[in-house]
């Protein structure tokens, strides 16, 4: 059992307290066998021991034993990108890791600001991987709402394994009567797993 080394002051004192403060802390430790670096590894860890448990089995490659699948999400205002080109969201999807799903939540209707005929397109692997290039008219994957990209859980013939770290792109092609996009705003998630 591990001792205060200030033993025998006065249990009302401020030193009394304190001693009776350090020999609970000790006593938590009484029979631990780790050592100052692991302990260092655990300072400032503020998780919870039910998330933990989440993780437990894990490995650090993340394919041995269970796999936890992993969500990104990617924010994308039409001002990022209002006139023709690609905007790179700075979000990576890892090198072998395979797209199970694509989906995005539209805030604001996409809109130009002549006859909506401007496409969107967004990507990972390859152009038009998550969701093809198509115009933001309305009636379109770019109206306010939840929308499908194209990978989908329940088809794995949709799925994109990536062979490379790649970031989401979103492309705008700004084409017809628009000059630019106007209002539009939505949040892209991409569901991966890890593969080698």
């Amino acid at each position: 059992m591990f001792k205060s080394s200030i033993g025998n002051s006065p249990s009302n004192s401020t030193e009394g307290k304190l001693a009776e403060l350090i020999q609970a802390e000790l006593s938590i430790l009484d029979g631990a066998t780790v050592t100052t670096a692991e302990l260092n590894i655990l300072d400032g860890v503020t998780s919870t021991a039910s998330e933990l448990n989440l993780v437990d089995g894990l490995v650090a490659d993340g394919i041995k034993g269970t796999s936890v699948k992993k969500i990104v999400a990617v924010p994308f205002l039409f001002s990022d990108q209002s006139t023709s080109g690609a905007w790179d969201s700075a979000v990576t999807i890892p090198d072998n890791a395979i797209i199970t799903r694509c989906w995005y939540d539209v805030v604001t209707t996409f809109t130009g600001n002549g006859d909506d005929s401007s496409t969107i397109a967004i990507s990972t692997e390859g152009a038009n991987d998550m969701v093809t290039a198509v115009a933001i008219q309305t009636g379109t994957p770019f109206d306010a709402g939840m929308q499908e990209g194209i990978p989908q859980t329940d088809d794995p013939s949709t799925y994109v394994k990536m062979t490379s770290a790649n970031n989401v792109t979103v492309t705008v092609a700004i084409v017809s009567t628009d000059t630019l996009l106007s209002a539009g705003s939505m949040v892209i998630f991409i569901e991966y797993v890890q593969s080698i």
